[in-house]
């Protein structure tokens, strides 16, 4: 394409300047998506401290711990959600995820059934390994 009045040495300018923008704007997109703590994951998901229902939600990362995409993967009742592991590794598999982070709310604020969660993340790790 030509455009008058811009020669070859203004058209490699402005590429490269475009080039230079989309590189910088990729860096700094990486590094907001960086999960390197428990921390780092939870302010992906404060919004789950509002939501009535229980929330199933995954973090699927990179080999460098880069968000690669975010999904909710089960919305239940006050205090059940109800999910197989094929929902939660199947996205996982789609994006070539390297690595995932369940994470789930309690809006009905009873940790009693803690001990079902540990048994069921146990197994589920077990599958995913």
């Amino acid at each position: 394409m030509e455009i008058s009045g811009i020669g070859q040495a203004k058209a490699l300018q402005i590429s490269s300047a475009i080039a230079l923008t989309k590189r910088i704007f990729d860096k700094q997109n990486h590094l907001d998506n960086l999960i390197l703590s428990a921390r780092d994951a939870i302010a992906f998901v404060s919004d789950l401290k509002d939501k009535k229902q229980e929330h199933l939600v995954c973090l699927y990362l990179n080999a460098r711990n880069v968000l690669l995409k975010k999904e909710i993967i089960s919305i239940g009742t006050l205090d059940k959600s109800i999910v197989h592991p094929r929902e939660i590794f199947a996205p996982g598999l789609e994006t070539r995820a390297a690595g995932v982070i369940i994470v789930h709310n309690h809006p009905s604020g009873d940790l009693s059934r803690a001990s079902k969660t540990n048994k069921w993340r146990k197994e589920l790790s077990k599958l995913g390994n």
